[in-house]
């Protein structure tokens, strides 16, 4: 697809996130926060040499830096349940808490006017919220071997050379030939709440915490040359709960995926008689992620 072939670039350095060769979906290694992005440009057509590697658009996003005059920015945004629909499977129940916290903040000035400075920013992201599951669990009468209306159940201990086997009376298991493995783990299983095949519905804890940090550092050496440092990391964790209440169903996930860290380092020299600008540019990405 066009939008895996995307290129980002975060001040001149490269920023995707690769898997097996290619631009995944999610692209940006590191998505800062949007208090601390100066400007962007989207190329779609006639890269430059430097962004030809994409299928897609080249998106370059460039980072505040800091002034002589101190400025910073406080955030927070909030979103609960308050304010939602409850979901169609839910009708008639009460709404699945949900509560979101997206909150941050910059702070940008000089260490020494005219010549070094900085700029910080920071972005949290929490999510509590439940969700509606739906799972289809054996009723009682199939939990005690009768699958009578349901399906025709075959003695497997019956089975012919040429295929032919003999059905259960009523298309039930007797009780002394269900194993009793199968007995201790269905007594796991809560009982169906609900008639049709999906026959349980459940609200189930989902949580996420995500944040952002973005630093620079700018220093003016002289008239000509310009260096700038910036470190970004974002830590992201998902508790992504199971089908069913129970280990059986595959239990909660604990997800801490694609969690980046990136540095750029950048000299920028303009030469006196400005025939030439001279840019040397280091870069450093590391993706970090885990299924637990």
């Amino acid at each position: 697809a066009a939008h895996d072939q995307n290129v980002f670039t975060l001040d001149g350095a490269d920023n995707n996130n690769y898997f097996s060769g290619i631009v995944v979906a999610s692209n940006q290694s590191v998505k800062p926060s949007i208090d601390a992005i100066q400007e962007f440009k989207m190329d779609t057509h006639n890269y430059g040499a430097e962004f030809g590697r994409g299928g897609g658009a080249v998106v370059q996003v460039t980072t505040k830096s800091g002034t002589n005059q101190f400025h910073g920015s406080l955030f927070e945004f909030l979103r609960n349940d308050k304010l939602d629909a409850n979901n169609f499977f839910n009708s008639g129940r009460l709404k699945p808490p949900y509560r979101q916290n997206q909150y941050g903040g910059t702070l940008g000035g000089p260490f020494k006017r005219d010549r070094l400075f900085f700029f910080s920013s920071f972005e949290g992201t929490n999510i509590r919220e439940k969700l509606t599951r739906l799972s289809t669990l054996p009723t009682p009468a199939q939990v005690a071997g009768n699958f009578d209306g349901v399906s025709n159940i075959f003695d497997p201990a019956t089975q012919a050379a040429n295929g032919s086997r003999t059905q259960f009376p009523n298309n039930t298991i007797p009780a002394n030939r269900i194993d009793p493995v199968a007995v201790q783990v269905l007594r796991l299983y809560p009982l169906p709440n609900r008639t049709g095949v999906q026959n349980f519905v459940f609200n189930t804890a989902r949580n996420l915490d995500a944040y952002k940090y973005d630093n620079k550092v700018d220093w003016r050496i002289t008239d000509f040359d310009t260096v700038f440092v910036r470190f970004s990391k974002m830590d992201w964790f998902r508790l992504e709960p199971g089908t069913l209440p129970l280990p059986a169903s595959g239990g909660d996930t604990i997800v801490r995926t694609s969690n980046p860290t990136t540095g750029v380092a950048n000299w920028t020299r303009a030469f006196p008689n400005g025939a030439m600008v001279h840019e040397l540019r280091l870069a450093y990405t590391r993706l970090f992620g885990s299924i637990n």
